[in-house]
């Protein structure tokens, strides 16, 4: 959850340059942070903001016809509503 916060504070406030509002702004120019902390930070927010759309985007149901079926059994129409 306080990800998820983060995340959206720093997209409301990308606008700002003076003070930086950014949480990430800070994690990233931390005075410790070498080119693989900088990757794995970048790495878990990328991965953590994929898991979300993509969590919520398979839950997704209209009408009970447009939704993904495990076991590769979904419907033509169903996946081109998705990638659509």
């Amino acid at each position: 959850m306080l990800l998820s916060i983060f995340i959206v504070w720093s997209e409301c406030t990308f606008s700002v340059q003076n003070p930086r509002l950014s949480v990430f702004y800070y994690m990233l120019n931390f005075e410790g942070v070498d080119s693989l902390g900088i990757t794995i930070i970048t790495l878990g927010t990328l991965s953590y903001m994929c898991l979300c759309a993509y969590s919520s985007l398979l839950r997704l149901r209209i009408f009970n016809y447009f939704y993904i079926v495990n076991g590769h059994e979904t419907d033509e129409n169903s996946l081109l509503f998705c990638s659509a």
